[in-house]
């Protein structure tokens, strides 16, 4: 008889454990919020993000921006993921110090993507994942460096609205490029559709009889920029600070002389990654800093950075 409790007794505890177990692997509701300003950009950022969640077992909801949208409309993606009890949430944030207060509230680990860290977030874990400006600004300015003599002028057009990864690729652009007396004229688009940009950066070529080349930071100046070089015919060319889907037309046809990869895809999935391991107690780099690739014509179909810039359509 006591030979047979211990064995139910025993039953019992394997029992118990098992349930434990159970209870202890249940699948992370994970929140990624991105803005759609940019989209090849940001649809590789999501790509990414779901294939980390499928691999992962994760469940992933994702909020997307419309076009334009204000900061506000961030935050309240915030407030609503709050309310949903989610575990862990990636964000690229259209303006960071904007919503940190927000980012606080949730007491929940955050990876902040694309944004460096020029806060902290004291509510919960977090970690930040982008690629090295400081590099991506070093490659821009030696891009126009080998093509341009110096005492050149050329343009850089910003989106309306800039993050501070932007900021640091132009600052340390400009700071290479005075040591080679390059001049910039810094210009913001006033829009962020393509006809606007087109009509901009036409008046901008044309009041500006002196500048040989663009530098780009957004798809939208890319676009914008190459039909009004287009129709110039002056032998402006374009560096851009990122390398989408968008830009490999303009690449093929030369008006873009430079793109830089800014590895969207390893972002989005890296992003889900961090989020995952700091849900569950682990610990991940505070910062992660990936590194940019140069991209022209004599490498844009090199498999490497094909898959680089497809990286959700490679076999």
């Amino acid at each position: 008889m006591r030979y047979r409790l211990s064995a139910h007794i025993a039953l019992i505890i394997v029992f118990s454990l098992v349930l434990s177990g159970c209870s202890s692997a249940k699948t992370l509701d994970i929140a990624i919020i991105l803005s759609s300003d940019s989209q090849d950009f940001n649809n590789s950022i999501l790509q990414g993000a779901k294939a980390a969640a499928e691999e992962m077992d994760i469940r992933l909801t994702y909020k997307i921006t419309a076009k334009g949208t204000s900061i506000s409309k961030q935050a309240m993606f915030i407030d609503s993921l709050a309310e949903d009890g989610i575990d862990a949430l990636v964000i690229y944030p259209l303006e960071y110090q904007k919503i940190n207060d927000k980012l606080e509230e949730l007491n929940i680990p955050v990876a902040v993507i694309n944004s460096l860290p020029t806060s902290e977030i004291d509510g919960g874990k977090n970690s930040y994942l982008y690629t090295d400006p400081v590099e991506t600004g070093e490659i821009m300015a030696y891009s126009f460096i080998e093509k341009l003599d110096r005492g050149s002028q050329i343009a850089a057009i910003l989106p309306d609205m800039t993050n501070s990864i932007v900021m640091e690729q132009l600052d340390t652009m400009k700071k290479i490029l005075a040591e080679n007396n390059i001049y910039v004229v810094e210009v913001t688009l006033d829009s962020d559709d393509t006809l606007t940009a087109y009509k901009e950066i036409s008046t901008l070529i044309m009041e500006h009889p002196y500048i040989k080349a663009i530098a780009a930071f957004d798809p939208i100046v890319v676009e914008g920029g190459a039909e009004a070089i287009g129709q110039q015919n002056r032998g402006i060319f374009i560096v851009s600070a990122d390398a989408s889907i968008t830009t490999v037309n303009y690449l093929e046809k030369g008006i873009v002389e430079t793109a830089i990869i800014q590895s969207p895809y390893s972002i989005g999935y890296l992003g889900v990654q961090n989020a995952m391991k700091m849900a569950n107690g682990d610990n991940v780099p505070h910062i992660t800093s990936l590194k940019p690739r140069r991209v022209t014509q004599e490498n844009l179909f090199d498999p490497d950075i094909e898959n680089l810039i497809f990286p959700f359509q490679a076999p």
